[in-house]
């Protein structure tokens, strides 16, 4: 019996002494790991929400980019006569003349907002002008028509005359 009582002593120091630190150790260690896994899913959240955030801000710089492209901050001249001229190609219109003339009027100050006035005039059948006003009205680049002037020409097509608005910033 004094064995039986000298062995669970020794195996209750046993357990105190070499078992319950290790014990201790591995509920310690698996407190930190349900921790660390709390901590890896936040961060795996915040890692989605900000590739959520980049592409929000791409989609925002793409409008920017095609705001910029209806109203540049410049007249942009030249990009505005090649554009005129590949519309006018792309409707199997010839463009005569274009002349191109900047204006600020009182309440175009207000905004911010300049006009650059245009004045076309092409030379085509009545497909091609339709199609050459179509492609002005689904152009990227803001092209306000104010007016248009139609003549039958002397050599079987029409001469047409459009005065148009663009503007800049």
């Amino acid at each position: 019996m004094k064995l039986f009582i000298i062995s669970i002593l020794i195996a209750a120091l046993s357990f105190f002494f070499l078992i319950k630190p290790y014990w201790e150790e591995k509920i310690n260690l698996t407190n930190e790991l349900i921790e660390l896994n709390d901590v890896l899913s936040k961060k795996i959240a915040l890692q989605n929400k900000l590739s959520e955030l980049i592409l929000r801000y791409n989609e925002a710089k793409q409008y920017e980019k095609n705001i910029n492209l209806a109203v540049p901050n410049s007249p942009e001249e030249e990009n505005l006569i090649a554009q005129i001229d590949a519309i006018a190609a792309n409707s199997a219109v010839v463009l005569k003349s274009l002349n191109i003339a900047k204006k600020e009027t009182d309440k175009v100050k207000s905004s911010g907002i300049k006009e650059v006035n245009l004045e076309i005039k092409i030379e085509g059948n009545l497909s091609g002008i339709e199609k050459f006003l179509e492609l002005i009205g689904n152009s990227l680049r803001i092209l306000e028509v104010s007016s248009m002037n139609i003549s039958y020409g002397e050599n079987g097509l029409f001469d047409v005359s459009i005065i148009s608005k663009s503007f800049f910033e």
